[in-house]
């Protein structure tokens, strides 16, 4: 079962996901459709119950950093599902009996989780915004300059959705730093 959602909250995610779970189903895949809100979530049927998914944000630049961090989890029984080193949001899934519902042992790592992430949004929001400054103020004036209506009709619609999608994005990204500040 494919499902696409879109999402402000961390948390929020984290339980829809679960609540699917509870439901007969099992994640296997998060494909992101347009980062940092929309999702293609897949499913697949699965009678265990008490299977329960965790969420953690970390970028690695090194392949071996990322390699012992997979290991970490899985060590402790929880399987990767979806992320990459360079992606962030890393998903684990619980396919013990032991009841290990959460995969921060500790307060100090869980409080590393959210300001990674609240760091990343920023950063996100912001080169977002830049980026539609730069492409709508400073670049508007050269589509002046086709000589063709047509083209110039087309390539200006092209770019106000570009722009618009850009700044959209920027704006989400920081509207995912304030919720996950405030959870």
């Amino acid at each position: 079962m494919k499902i696409y959602k879109a999402f402000l909250s961390l948390k929020n995610e984290e339980k829809w996901i679960n609540s699917i779970q509870q439901e007969g189903y099992r994640l296997i895949k998060v494909s992101r459709i347009f980062p940092p809100v929309f999702f293609k979530y897949t499913f697949v049927r699965d009678s265990s119950k008490n299977i329960k998914v965790c969420m953690d944000y970390k970028k690695f630049i090194r392949h071996s950093d990322y390699t012992s961090y997979i290991s970490l989890f899985e060590d402790s029984g929880w399987h990767h599902i979806s992320g990459n080193r360079g992606s962030g949001i890393q998903y684990f899934q619980n396919y013990t009996d032991k009841n290990v519902y959460e995969i921060f042992s500790d307060a100090e790592s869980k409080n590393n989780f959210f300001k990674n992430y609240i760091k990343y949004s920023i950063c996100m929001s912001t080169y977002c915004v830049a980026f539609f400054i730069d492409i709508f103020l400073v670049n508007f004036n050269n589509f002046y300059k086709i000589k063709d209506n047509y083209i110039r009709l087309t390539a200006l619609t092209m770019f106000s959705l570009l722009t618009s999608v850009i700044l959209i994005q920027g704006v989400f990204y920081l509207v995912k730093a304030i919720k996950v500040k405030k959870e």
